[in-house]
């Protein structure tokens, strides 16, 4: 059993057509303890903490972490990624979401990915169908998202070492800033 790795979210099957070139996290160059901080966009920022333990079962793992006050960590999810760098499930309190066949935030172009996630309120598995049309632009993946009345709105991601999501940032539907923003990349 080797280390697992650290960033956010899930695994499953599903009708999920990537037309175009992957830009997934490039794992076969990264050390094991390479750790990402981030720390939320808008009011009362909260740091986080992605960190890549390794390789299990075929999956490359990222712990997450929250950075509490007193300086120590709180563990949160634990996601897992395919070899080509496209999350396919993330790990919490015993409960397992996927992305079935993977994650559309790992490509570029159309993409449709089954989201099942646990849902802390009903107690039960809730799947959701998405459907996203990705681009590059400079260093940033646009993550395109289409709503539900067919319209589309797009979410950057910087880009940084190893294709990690550096950041983040954007204005939500009221206007507010939201996303995470980029504070500190440690690479042993």
């Amino acid at each position: 059993m080797k280390n697992h790795l650290l960033v956010l979210l899930a695994l499953g099957l599903s009708t999920a057509t990537a037309l175009a070139e992957e830009v997934g996290i490039q794992f076969d160059a990264m050390k094991i303890g390479t750790k990402l901080t981030t720390a939320t966009a808008g009011y009362q920022p909260t740091t986080y903490i992605e960190e890549y333990i390794g390789e299990e079962d075929g999956y490359f793992l990222i712990q997450n972490y929250k950075l509490l006050e007193d300086g120590a960590t709180k563990a949160l999810n634990k996601a897992g990624y395919d070899a080509k760098g496209r999350k396919v499930f993330s790990m919490l309190d015993g409960k397992t979401n996927t992305y079935a066949p993977y994650s559309c935030h790992y490509v570029v172009g159309k993409c449709t990915h089954t989201y099942k996630y646990f849902n802390r309120f009903t107690k039960k598995y809730v799947s959701n169908e998405e459907a996203f049309d990705n681009r590059i632009d400079g260093d940033n993946l646009m993550v395109g998202v289409f709503k539900f009345d067919g319209s589309m709105y797009e979410v950057p991601f910087e880009l940084g070492p190893h294709r990690m999501r550096l950041s983040s940032q954007y204005q939500n539907s009221l206007g507010k800033p939201a996303g995470y923003k980029f504070v500190d990349l440690f690479i042993p």
